[in-house]
């Protein structure tokens, strides 16, 4: 009676001590979920940055402006240097250009015509008319009136009109008219004429053409 049922007491006893038991695939389930939760990391919430992200939003369009901006400043300023560097080469080319003509003119063959007018200067051009006459230099020669605005001689030889100079011009001028065989002093304004050459033009005493008669000499000056 009495010991029976402190034996069966004993018994339920040890029972609850032992651990709890499951079927075989639940035990395998339970190990699974026991080693995934050791293994997960623990997740650590970050903090919200969406007050810095939104002010970096304006920052990166005002730095986006500046740099357009200075964009096309730089743009602006290379255009105008280069507008500088055009104008410095034009002027750099007409100053060259001045050069060269004053270098031609410093090399230019000049002839003295002696008159009872006094002395006039001509300087020639470099064609080969005009190196024709200084070729015949010096000349003894009688002038001619000729119209209003021409005072005229003829060289001993015609002058090499060849690959010549046509033209009009001014009061100054020396040409030769290759018809007549006729170099010619002008004193007036004269037009272009078929066969009429430009040889120079008076580099002095240009006044004094007008008053030139009779005989004249012409060498070099």
């Amino acid at each position: 009676g009495k010991m029976d049922t402190m034996q069966s007491a004993e018994a339920i006893d040890v029972d609850s001590n032992q651990p709890e038991q499951y079927p075989p695939e639940k035990a395998e389930e339970a190990a699974a979920e026991e080693y995934a939760a050791e293994e997960a990391p623990i997740q650590t919430p970050e903090p919200e940055n969406y007050a810095a992200e939104e002010a970096s939003v304006p920052e990166s369009e005002e730095y986006a402006a500046e740099e357009t901006a200075d964009l096309y400043a730089a743009e602006k300023s290379a255009g105008a240097a280069e507008k500088i560097y055009e104008a410095e080469d034009m002027t750099a080319a007409a100053k060259a250009d001045e050069a060269e003509e004053a270098a031609a003119a410093d090399e230019s063959v000049l002839i003295r015509v002696a008159s009872d007018a006094g002395e006039i200067v001509f300087a020639l051009n470099d064609t080969p008319a005009a190196k024709s006459l200084a070729s015949q230099l010096p000349l003894a020669v009688e002038t001619e009136l000729y119209s209003d605005n021409e005072i005229v001689f003829h060289p001993d030889q015609p002058l090499d009109t060849e690959n010549g100079m046509e033209g009009g011009g001014t009061a100054g001028y020396l040409g030769y008219f290759a018809p007549w065989n006729n170099v010619v002093m002008y004193y007036g304004d004269f037009d272009e004429y078929p066969g009429l050459y430009i040889l120079g033009e008076a580099v002095s005493g240009a006044e004094k053409i007008k008053d030139i008669r009779g005989s004249i000499t012409i060498g070099p000056a």
